[in-house]
């Protein structure tokens, strides 16, 4: 094995290695983890065979685990030998898709998650200045949350929305 890569593509994590020779080489296994301890089939690639020539692999895995996975490369023989390479980590933050409305705003803010978020929702709001105005947990189902901004300075503010280590942020203006 001369290296055993993955890289997050948008949805899903493209999985690539490169060999330089192999012997009696069946097929690979790529597996997924979330504590190197219990693995699961993620894809097998076909391997080949017997050759002295660099060969490069890659597959996908479509769906991915939210925060990190790890991605083991295993090779397996025609005779049922195989061996496990060092495992590899993937961070995919997938981030809650905000949407708000009115912006610039003078009142009400009405926060569109963009899918029902359930359990512990915080929603913080910071000024320009990089202090911490608004934090507030809402713990239920939420699709949508008002804000009530009316008390707050004109300007422009970040907003992020932090649910089970997935984040959105969004800025806006108060007017």
């Amino acid at each position: 094995l001369i290296s055993f890569d993955g890289e997050l593509m948008g949805g899903y994590v493209s999985l690539e290695w490169v060999v330089a020779s192999q012997v009696n080489n069946d097929y690979f296994t790529i597996e997924k983890s979330l504590d190197c301890r219990n693995w699961g089939k993620v894809s097998i690639v076909t391997g080949a065979g017997n050759t002295n020539t660099i060969m490069n692999y890659k597959t996908y895995d479509e769906n991915p685990h939210t925060g990190t996975s790890y991605y083991r490369l295993t090779q397996t023989d025609f005779n049922g030998e195989f061996k496990s390479f060092h495992p590899i980590s993937i961070v995919y933050d997938n981030p809650i898709k905000l949407r708000i409305n009115p912006n610039p705003v003078k009142e009400d803010l009405h926060l569109y998650l963009g899918e029902t978020l359930r359990g512990m929702t915080t929603v913080t709001i910071v000024n320009t200045r990089g202090q911490k105005i608004y934090s507030k947990n809402f713990l239920g189902e939420y699709d949508m949350i008002n804000l009530q901004v009316s008390k707050y300075k004109r300007g422009y503010y970040l907003l992020e929305v932090d649910h089970n280590n997935r984040i959105g942020t969004l800025k806006f203006v108060k007017e």
